[in-house]
């Protein structure tokens, strides 16, 4: 495995706007460092390509992950996805999240 510097961001922003999902979900994996960004370009990669389903189950793996904060572009992202979904309980989860802490 090689190691993947932090400019291979616009990498996996291509790769999922493409719908080449296994490639920009591989060379995220691979980041030494997934930060708020890298998921956000995931996250909202999925949506454009209209996989809400993908783009939340991203936004539940940083959550799990622990060490990732959302920001306000990674919550509206996730929130369109919930409307697309029609979750209600994971867009009460956000609403609690931004406001809440």
């Amino acid at each position: 495995m090689f190691s993947v510097p932090p400019q291979s961001r616009p990498q996996v922003n291509m790769y999922t706007k493409c719908g080449d999902f296994d490639s920009g979900c591989q060379l995220f994996d691979e980041m030494p460092e997934q930060n708020v960004v890298s998921w956000f370009v995931v996250i909202s990669g999925f949506l454009q390509r209209g996989c809400p389903e993908k783009a939340l189950l991203m936004f539940r793996c940083m959550r799990c992950e622990g060490t990732t904060v959302p920001n306000s572009f990674t919550l509206v992202s996730t929130l369109r996805a919930c409307s697309l979904l029609c979750e209600t309980e994971v867009t009460l989860l956000l609403w609690r999240i931004k406001f809440t802490g």
